[in-house]
């Protein structure tokens, strides 16, 4: 993309905290003027959308003000798009109106799913180009190159928009019966990308989705091979429709099961492990003893049996049950079950799934007006030789891990009522432990609280009596185990930094105690280690 007259796209401001977390892309939407300045043109919601009237994919972006549109983009096969401002900007420059426009994203997940669903409408446009090449027919417009933005006139004459109901979906789906499956298999594999919203939205019709998964089970109580094939390839069609609100009624409690069950029968790992299985045994023929049925992997079994899900803390809301159900299923889907299926697409869809299902837990728990105490009830008072202890503390540091993905203020007020509720003092007694697994964990949660805000874990350090966490950093880093100095070199090295310091006191008080204390001890070891050095 050519230089934006040498300007920078604008950074976004500070919006007001998202209660729907299925709205990822809220963006403000950026217009060049002549003077060289950003416009503003209004926040709202992008969405990458089939356009009717252009019979094309675009970029919409909805104002939340007045839900009037503010862009409307058609995708460009050119590459005209870039990426700045750490990853939560989009620009492009479109040469037909000579403009440059950005969109200023609020969350950098909803960024990288617009992103790719801009690559993959591209990489879409390249496969017919190919196509259309070789059949010796390009379409003007095709040649053309970048489109302009507002532009809704269509080219009939062009073969790319003919087809018109091919490419948008059929208007209704063939009956969920075994005679029609392969019907079915075939518009749900084959559809192009214009045409999944659309036939997602057919599916969670009239309890469509739940009449192919009885399929399903009566497939499998037939013991009918070619037909569970088929039903694997269809629900993997339905995964990669990647439809938010279709993973939703996947994933739902009473529909799962069937799902990952379909998902078991995956005819291309069944032929994988019978060629590995046919081939010469010692002391035998090459295989005159027919095929050998081929062992399938039981996820079911493993979510069913293996998985369990342990409260180190009851959680009282079934919705927040329900969502750390929800998300570990889609981790499952994504990293087990079909990790070489997923396009760059729906990996990306499932993954923002899973940031914002935890984000809203995070949440829901900070809101819970018990559930942070009792949990430093339970940190204070379990004996630290009991097993649940260690699981407080795991917990403990999954909940300040997934705090970065909060925005700013409600970062900063989680980890306000952590330390109000003595966090620090917990992590004195966590490195105190002899478990090195726990005091890195212990090691792991400061490092988030210094990320956050360093001071009031620099205040803290000073004021404690004994100063009994400074003075365990320090002999952990001087002592322990070489992984646990990394971390907690890492983590001096942050708590020392001036350029963090904002305050007076912290550069007198917190560097005065270091220096008057802890120095001497760091630099004696790390003598101590350099004389220890074999030599040339």
């Amino acid at each position: 993309m050519q230089a934006m007259a040498g300007s920078e796209a604008p950074q976004h401001e500070q919006l007001l905290p998202a209660e729907d977390f299925t709205n990822l892309q809220r963006v403000k939407v950026y217009r060049l003027n002549d003077s060289g300045h950003w416009d503003d043109k209004g926040t709202g919601h992008v969405s990458c959308e089939y356009m009717e009237q252009s019979d094309s994919v675009g970029l919409v972006v909805v104002s939340e003000e007045d839900q009037q549109p503010l862009l409307v983009h058609r995708i460009s096969r050119e590459d005209i798009y870039q990426r700045q401002g750490g990853d939560t900007i989009i620009t492009w420059t479109d040469p037909d109106i000579n403009t440059d426009i950005a969109l200023s994203f609020q969350e950098a997940v909803g960024c990288n799913y617009i992103w790719e669903q801009i690559k993959s409408v591209q990489l879409s446009y390249a496969k017919h180009d190919m196509k259309s090449a070789a059949d010796g027919d390009l379409p003007g417009r095709m040649r053309r190159g970048a489109v302009d933005e507002y532009e809704f006139g269509s080219a009939p004459g062009d073969s790319f928009y003919q087809d018109s109901a091919e490419r948008t979906g059929p208007s209704e789906l063939p009956p969920a019966e075994l005679g029609t499956m392969s019907e079915l298999v075939k518009i749900v594999v084959d559809c192009s990308p214009f045409a999944r919203e659309k036939i997602a939205s057919l599916v969670l019709q009239n309890g469509y989705l739940r009449k192919l998964l009885d399929l399903f089970k009566t497939c499998e109580d037939l013991d009918d091979q070619d037909g569970l094939h088929m039903m694997y390839r269809l629900v993997r069609g339905l995964v990669l429709l990647n439809d938010a609100a279709l993973f939703d009624e996947l994933l739902r409690d009473d529909n799962v099961m069937d799902v990952v069950g379909a998902l078991e029968y995956d005819p291309d790992l069944v032929g994988l492990n019978a060629a590995e299985d046919g081939g010469e045994t010692i002391g035998g023929g090459g295989g005159g003893g027919g095929e050998q049925p081929v062992e399938r992997t039981q996820h079911r079994v493993f979510l069913r049996d293996s998985v369990v899900f342990k409260e180190v803390v009851p959680i009282q809301d079934a919705d927040v049950r329900a969502k750390i159900h929800q998300t570990y299923r889609i981790g499952y889907l994504k990293d087990v079950i079909l990790p070489r299926v997923l396009d760059d697409a729906t990996f990306g869809t499932l993954t923002s799934i899973m940031l914002f299902n935890n984000v809203e837990v995070v949440l829901a728990l900070q809101n819970d007006p018990t559930f942070l105490k009792e949990l430093f009830a339970r940190l204070h008072n379990t004996p630290r030789t009991n097993p649940d202890w260690d699981d407080l503390v795991g917990f403990l540091q999954e909940l300040c891990s997934l705090a970065k993905h909060l925005q700013i203020q409600q970062r900063g007020s989680l980890f306000a009522a952590l330390v109000q509720h003595g966090l620090f003092y917990v992590l004195t007694d966590v490195l105190k432990t002899d478990s090195e697994s726990s005091q890195l964990k212990g090691a792991d949660v400061l490092m988030s609280t210094l990320h956050n805000d360093p001071s009031a874990l620099r205040a803290f350090l000073v004021k404690q009596d004994q100063h009994a966490l400074f003075e365990r950093i320090v002999t952990l880093f001087v002592e322990g185990e070489e992984g646990l100095q990394a971390q907690l070199f890492e983590l001096l090295k942050l708590m020392l930094d001036p350029e963090t310091m904002d305050q007076p006191v912290e550069k007198s008080g917190f560097l005065e105690l270091f220096y008057d204390t802890y120095v001497d001890r760091l630099v004696t070891s790390v003598n101590a280690g350099v004389r220890d050095e074999p030599g040339p």
